[in-house]
């Protein structure tokens, strides 16, 4: 799988020892480094949310529904792993007494100050990981080795993991690609229809099925009900035939984003395996390189990009 999405090498070069991830969410804790809009009068209601097992695209779906306003009127930083406890940011356009009122299982929100400023996607410092990993195979002076080998490389490479392109269907990157190209009934036809093994048997024969026949009121009848992003869309071309642009505004803006964000990662991991390949170093800037800094307020603005020659590599 990894190969698929632009992983093509391992940075170390002794033996691995292994072990799973995320055999329970509470293995894989995500806590944001938030940057914090201003406080004061304002219609928004900053909050902390911590929430179990969500997929971030469906929480806030959720949110938005529980509190009866549409999705992209909730402000958040950026997308979290759903297999995990994840803590982030949000900002929501109500009362605090309106958000006090609602329960989602799984969920916490925990009630910060009003803004006058919503939270903004990509205005976050980072993510702070605990991971547990377990079944590991070897005992403690194995860890430690491969813990020192991956200090002598001055860290790991910070590849795009498969969250970032579906766990049981990695196609976000290619639902992008094909969206950039203007090939919009493949980007449809891939997110909707596109089986890939490993998913659960009745949405693997659901996608099957469409992908085979094409028969959208069919497929409304078997599609699963929890993929309601996808009964979104086929629900529209089964009234709308070949209507492929906006067959696929159905989905929520957001996930569109992810979708091209996920094209960029995947040509990421392919610059980042490259690098590794080659034995460039991972941790410093070389001529040829486009270094990207932070600016005033610790945001990184790409279009501020310097480009690393022999006078400033320094």
């Amino acid at each position: 799988m990894e190969e698929e999405i632009g992983i093509e090498t391992f940075l170390t070069k002794s033996k691995g020892i292994k072990g799973k991830i995320k055999k329970e969410p509470e293995d894989f804790v995500v806590e944001e480094i938030s940057i914090f809009p201003p406080p004061g009068n304002g219609k928004y209601v900053i909050a902390r949310v911590t929430s179990r097992n969500w997929e971030t695209n469906r929480l806030i779906e959720k949110l938005a529904s529980e509190l009866h306003i549409p999705s992209n009127h909730i402000g958040y930083a950026g997308i979290k792993d759903k297999r995990a406890v994840t803590t982030q940011l949000m900002s929501f356009p109500v009362s605090i007494e309106k958000l006090k009122s609602i329960s989602i299982p799984d969920v916490k929100i925990e009630i910060l100050y009003k803004s006058p400023k919503p939270v903004y996607p990509g205005r976050l410092i980072g993510n702070r990981f605990h991971i547990v990993i377990r079944d590991f195979e070897g005992n403690e002076k194995d860890v430690e080795r491969v813990i020192n080998e991956i200090k002598e490389y001055g860290g790991f490479p910070n590849f795009f993991g498969v969250q970032r392109f579906g766990i049981a269907r990695p196609i976000t990157h290619i639902v992008g690609k094909y969206i950039l190209k203007n090939k919009l009934k493949e980007a449809v036809m891939t997110y909707v229809a596109y089986p890939l093994k490993g998913e659960e048997d009745e949405c693997y024969e659901a996608r099957k099925f469409l992908h085979e026949t094409g028969d959208f009121k069919k497929a409304l009848e078997i599609y699963p009900r929890k993929l309601n992003f996808e009964r979104r869309v086929i629900a529209y071309l089964a009234e709308r035939p070949n209507e492929w642009k906006n067959a696929l505004l159905q989905l929520p803006k957001n996930l569109i984003k992810i979708f091209i964000h996920a094209y960029q990662s995947y040509i990421f991991n392919k610059i980042l395996s490259k690098r590794i390949k080659e034995e460039l170093p991972i941790n410093q800037a070389i001529e040829g390189d486009i270094i990207i800094p932070w600016d005033k307020e610790m945001v990184v603005q790409a279009e501020n990009g310097i480009f690393v020659n022999e006078k400033n590599i320094e």
